[in-house]
């Protein structure tokens, strides 16, 4: 697993209006945290948001997918409290910024 840190970047960028964004090196992605929060992490440059069973199932609804990877013995593992933001969401930050508020509960 592995992430540009550009991408973490473009998308603290289109976050912009949350406040201030700190990106931090994690499991060979990025983390990105808010207020001293975990918001959310760019692995393998796909955008995940760390959220709640409730936004989960609207995020899957929506074409998101929970995070998972595969650990050395061969088992693979879902981290359900991380969901990838759809495609729809990613390009525009107005559409972005909202998106993760309603997800989140983030002001």
């Amino acid at each position: 697993m592995s992430s540009d840190r550009r991408t973490a970047e473009f998308y603290r960028d289109q976050l912009a209006e949350l406040g201030d964004i700190v990106i931090s090196r994690m499991f060979g992605g990025w983390g990105l945290r808010l207020h001293g929060e975990f918001l959310g992490a760019v692995i393998d440059d796909v955008f995940y948001l760390k959220v709640e069973p409730v936004a989960l199932d609207a995020m899957i609804a929506q074409g998101g997918h929970p995070f998972t990877y595969t650990r050395p013995s061969g088992k693979r593992v879902t981290i359900e409290k991380w969901c990838s933001v759809p495609d729809e969401y990613l390009d525009n930050a107005h559409t972005l910024t909202e998106f993760v508020r309603d997800m989140t509960g983030v002001l």
